[in-house]
């Protein structure tokens, strides 16, 4: 699921973002 408010990203981009978010804190990345 996308969160709301994020900008719009490439699919390659969004799975980048995912791995991020797995192996760290979730959320640490959100606004």
């Amino acid at each position: 699921a996308t969160h709301p408010g994020k900008p719009a990203m490439s699919r390659g981009e969004f799975y980048r973002w995912r791995q991020d978010e797995k192996y760290n804190n979730p959320g640490s990345r959100c606004p």
